[in-house]
């Protein structure tokens, strides 16, 4: 992410409102809030009308653009970041569309602005769901803002996450490097254990001190800027060869599930033949008992056809007289 100055822009809509993500793609009706539901839902009162003086919507274009042109010679990391805006607005007239309570400012659908930046530079660093076998999938639906607060809220009190120094650019178009911005990082992670452990501790590399003698302030110069780059490019190649890993790995589990389902095929082609054969056995038996049972039957017709009818109770035939 570049600059909050660019942000601030996106959340103003055509109605000159300021959404969210959220109220933006699922919840329009913004229902579930701690004014209507006295719980905590993440979403603070909303209101229906934009904020802003009418002098400053009419600086608001009625319609973004989809995307926007590269204008010839522009580069990717200019040495000052924007300010204003091509029709005159400022970083000042950008928060009038957020309003301010208490020294904090909401969008007009009820969410804090330091939630909703900090969402959306997430968001933004890291639109996939990455797999361990090489497989990105869209983040897709918004985070639920409940489970927005409650996952910042851990963010800012154990980590002391402040979403302004996470832009390379800050409010005055200043670049700060990627190292420069891992500093202030690392710099309130270290305060915020020190008021943890309610003791000065001791961090002279962050601190920039060494043995009693002040270092010059850390500056940002062409030699940072190219280690800055060479550091991304070797990231780049780290990602590029652990993702290259991760699919031989996948390819090779994909190689041995399909093995293993060929090995149960086989064992069940192998139960199929034996059903098989048993039932061509049992079949065979079947035509067996029934071809015995015929014979049965045949021979006991033969036996009844012998044995003596009521006119001759001996049972002796009547013998064919010779001829004379």
């Amino acid at each position: 992410m570049t600059s909050k100055f660019i942000v601030l822009q996106v959340f103003i809509n055509q109605g000159y409102r300021s959404v969210c993500h959220y109220h933006a793609e699922i919840d329009h009706s913004i229902a579930k809030n701690d004014d209507s539901r006295k719980k905590s839902t993440g979403v603070y009162k909303p209101v229906g009308e934009s904020c802003a003086p009418e002098e400053l919507r009419r600086l608001i274009p009625k319609k973004k653009p989809s995307s926007i042109e590269v204008l010839e010679g522009a580069v990717e990391w200019p040495e000052k970041g924007p300010t204003q805006t091509s029709n005159g607005l400022t970083m000042d007239d950008l928060l009038k569309f957020y309003r301010k309570v208490d020294g904090w400012y909401f969008l007009t659908c009820g969410c804090l602005l330091d939630d909703v930046l900090l969402d959306f530079y997430i968001w933004k660093a890291q639109q996939y769901i990455p797999s361990m076998y090489g497989h990105e999938t869209p983040f897709g639906t918004p985070m639920e803002p409940r489970v927005r607060t409650w996952l910042f809220a851990f963010l800012k009190s154990e980590m002391d996450i402040c979403v302004d120094n996470l832009y390379a650019y800050d409010e005055d178009g200043v670049y700060r490097s990627w190292e420069r911005r891992s500093v202030i990082q690392i710099k309130n992670i270290w305060h915020s254990l020190e008021r943890k452990a309610a003791r000065s501790m001791v961090l002279d590399v962050l601190n920039l001190k060494e043995k009693g003698a002040d270092l010059e302030p850390w500056e940002w110069s062409d030699k940072d800027r190219k280690s800055e780059q060479e550091a991304r490019k070797a990231l780049q190649r780290e990602w590029e060869k652990a993702s290259k890993e991760e699919r031989e790995r996948e390819e090779q589990r994909r190689k041995e599930l399909e093995e293993e389902d060929a090995w149960m095929d086989g064992g069940k082609e192998e139960d199929g033949e034996r059903k098989k054969r048993k039932k061509k056995k049992k079949k065979s038996r079947e035509e067996d008992e029934g071809e015995g049972k015929e014979k049965k039957k045949k021979k006991k017709k033969r036996k009844a056809s012998r044995s003596p009818s009521p006119s001759d109770p001996s049972g002796s035939r009547p013998k064919k007289r010779k001829s004379d």
